[in-house]
């Protein structure tokens, strides 16, 4: 039934843009929480809405920010001048591309790498029956 998979649609972009305001209440409450960080690492793909958005409000807090792929895309004169540096992720980047991040940020000479606790997720959405 179309009007069943046109409202199915509505809901779903709905929950997308809820999610995504989850993201941003979520960046800026982290920066908030870690002002001493200087930049942030957005592990994601560049085609990725929900990387794209985590990296636009760490810059609209004014924090640099920079999307990365994986660790091999970080320019080492990003650290020049920077204490402390964050690395969240895309809601799609596999937790071994982070791990990654902090192999390199090693590497590169960081010494101290402390994970904070975060927001626990472990939610999962079934595809409605309808669209299967």
């Amino acid at each position: 039934n179309r009007s069943f998979k046109g409202k199915i649609l509505s809901f779903l972009f709905l929950l997308f843009y809820f999610y995504q305001l989850w993201i941003l209440l979520h960046i800026i409450l982290w920066t908030m929480a870690n002002p001493e960080c200087d930049a942030i690492l957005v592990v994601g793909s560049k085609n990725s809405s929900n990387s794209n958005r985590l990296r636009e409000v760490a810059e609209r807090t004014g924090t640099k920010a920079w999307l990365i792929d994986t660790a091999t895309d970080i320019d080492p004169t990003w650290l020049t001048g920077i204490r402390c540096i964050g690395i969240t992720a895309g809601a799609s980047a596999p937790e071994i591309l982070v791990e990654g991040v902090q192999a390199r940020l090693r590497e590169l000479g960081v010494t101290q790498i402390e994970i904070l606790a975060g927001v626990e997720e472990n939610i999962q959405f079934a595809l409605p029956v309808a669209l299967r």
